[in-house]
């Protein structure tokens, strides 16, 4: 039985993990619907007591009618950190006019700077060095390089990656 599991656990990951070359590198990450929707796009399924889900776009983010506590460039042009609150809702799911007294923290870009695609290229980029780096394993939070030398990190899950944002 324990033969039989792992069998269909590997044959799992290698589903998951097809290695295909791109510019001459074994890319186990590849852009996904998902990583895209969730960068680019509010992610509702996000609940509100964890802050805005998704929307690291900073054009979508801004939509969200947040209050913006305070906003620190990073050394990724076009990336900054937010220290933010949301609105705070009644009983029928409607603004108050007050915001929640919860800060929260979230990477944004400004895609007038870097690209979606630059800022998801670059992203998956170091989340394939971090499973290089880690012997073809993936924690549920990893930090790897892209291929300038700048630190990202992120989150894996069920054989995903969930989120990318410069460390």
């Amino acid at each position: 039985m324990i033969q039989y599991c792992r069998f269909f656990f590997f044959l799992h990951l290698k589903l998951i993990y097809s290695p295909e070359k791109a510019s001459g590198v074994d890319d186990i990450f590849k852009r996904t619907p998902e990583i895209e929707k969730h960068l680019k796009y509010t992610d509702f399924s996000v609940p509100r007591k964890r802050g805005i889900g998704g929307a690291h776009n900073s054009e979508e983010f801004f939509k969200n009618d947040v209050k913006v506590i305070k906003q620190t460039s990073t050394d990724v042009p076009g990336v900054s950190v937010l220290e933010y609150q949301i609105p705070e809702l009644d009983a029928k799911g409607l603004p108050t006019g007050n915001y929640k007294k919860t800060i929260f923290k979230k990477s944004i870009y400004d895609p007038s700077i870097i690209s979606d695609d630059e800022y998801i290229r670059r992203g998956l980029e170091a989340a394939n060095d971090a499973i290089k780096n880690n012997n073809g394993s993936m924690p549920r939070e990893w930090v790897g390089k892209d291929s300038s030398g700048k630190a990202w990190r992120g989150f894996f899950k069920d054989g995903k990656i969930d989120t990318i944002f410069p460390d």
